[in-house]
Formats: C-alpha cells, sequence, structure tokens
C-alpha cells in the first residue's frame, strides 16, 4: 500500500533454476514519484542480476554498483535479498540496511530476528561498499515461515505517537501464525489498523510472506 498514489516499496521473487528462488524486498528513501521512479529502476536491475544463479553477496554488491550510476545522490534503497534453495532447503541471505526480516520456526514456535549487518544500496558508492556486504545461511523446516516487510508497518505511529513497532508485529505474527498466508496477512494488517485506530499512515508499507513445505 502506497501513502501517496504512488510508492517506492518493492517485493519480487524468480526462479532462476529449477528449485531455486531468488527473493527481494526493497524500500527507496523518500515517497511519491521519485521514489516509484527509483524502484522501477530497482526492479530492472532485480530482473537483469536475479535471473543468475549466484550468492546474494554478488547480487547486492552488483545491485550497489548499478543503483549507484543511476540514483540522485541523496537517495538510497534499502533491502533484503534471499537465495532459496528448496532441494536443500536452505536460504542465503543478505541484508542491506532494511528492517530486519523474521523467520518463525514451527518446531520452537519462536521468531527470530535476521538482523545481519549491511548499509543501504547507493550510501557507499565504490567498492568499500563491498566489505559492509554480510552472507549468511539458515537451514529451515516444513511449517517455517518468513516475514519480510517494510519501515513503514513498523514506524507506524497511533495518537498517543507510539510505534507499532516489533514488540507489536511479532506477537502478531504468533496470533496468526496457523491460518493460511491470505489471512495471515489479513490479520497482521487488521492489527496494525486497530493499533493506529484511525491515525493516518505516513509512508508506503508493504508485507511479504513465505511458507516453506
Amino acid at each position: 500500500m502506497a501513502a501517496d498514489e504512488v510508492g517506492g516499496d518493492y517485493y519480487d521473487v524468480l526462479e532462476p533454476a529449477d528449485g531455486i528462488f531468488n527473493l527481494i524486498i526493497g524500500d527507496v528513501s523518500g515517497k511519491g514519484t521519485s521514489a516509484a521512479f527509483n524502484m522501477a529502476q530497482m526492479r530492472g536491475i532485480f530482473h537483469s542480476l536475479a535471473q543468475k544463479d549466484e550468492n546474494p553477496a554478488s547480487f547486492i554488491k552488483q545491485a550497489n554498483a548499478a543503483m549507484s550510476r543511476c540514483l540522485e545522490k541523496s537517495s538510497f534503497i534499502t533491502a533484503m535479498y534471499f537465495r532459496i534453495d528448496t532441494a536443500n532447503s536452505k536460504m542465503d541471505f543478505v541484508r542491506a540496511g532494511h528492517c530486519p526480516a523474521l523467520f518463525y520456526s514451527a518446531s520452537s514456535n519462536k521468531i527470530c530476528r535476521l538482523e545481519n549487518n549491511g548499509l543501504g544500496l547507493g550510501i557507499l558508492r565504490n567498492s568499500e561498499y563491498d566489505q559492509y556486504v554480510e552472507e549468511h545461511t539458515i537451514t529451515y523446516e516444513p511449517g517455517d515461515l518468513l516475514l519480510l516487510y517494510t519501515d513503514g508497518i513498523v514506524e507506524a505511529k497511533n495518537e498517543n505517537n507510539q510505534q507499532f513497532g516489533l514488540e507489536y508485529l511479532e506477537p502478531s505474527l504468533l496470533n496468526h501464525i496457523d491460518e493460511p498466508l491470505e489471512e495471515v496477512k489479513n490479520g497482521i494488517i487488521g492489527d496494525l489498523m486497530k493499533f493506529l485506530n484511525g491515525n493516518k499512515l505516513d509512508d508506503d508499507y508493504s508485507l511479504a510472506i513465505v511458507r516453506f513445505k
């Protein structure tokens, strides 16, 4: 959902090889037309680079180099990028300054925040960027779930100027975890709207949810 007529949030998934899924979520600084334009450029770069079955660290370094050539100097993009390998039940991922994804383990009924370090795309526009890229790997089991979101959700404020934050998002996810994915999404957004109690959202917000089989 965009705060204005157009927005700067983006998520997408491609399958470059059988059983391999490349998944991204991103958020451009600012909002409105300029953010939407920059995100359209990000979409083009994702579709170009993610067609290759490369590791996330390589993808994010190439994406930073490409975006650095076309982003306005005052703009940057936060992102998380995942390579999901369904044959081996694992995923490799990098975080480029984005909100930490939430990984739910069905066996422990607990949520883990994927908080590895990383800088947004376009913040450092040279090879120094590469030293801030951290790639991590986790394995998953049937019933596990991955929740990606943008800061429009966690930074949304109610009439008391209180943010929704992870302290509300995580319990909301657990409350709806056994429902079909569409209902998980609707449940979280419903909880957010109850929290806001009529307060207007002033930023784009997005959710992308993956449940593993």
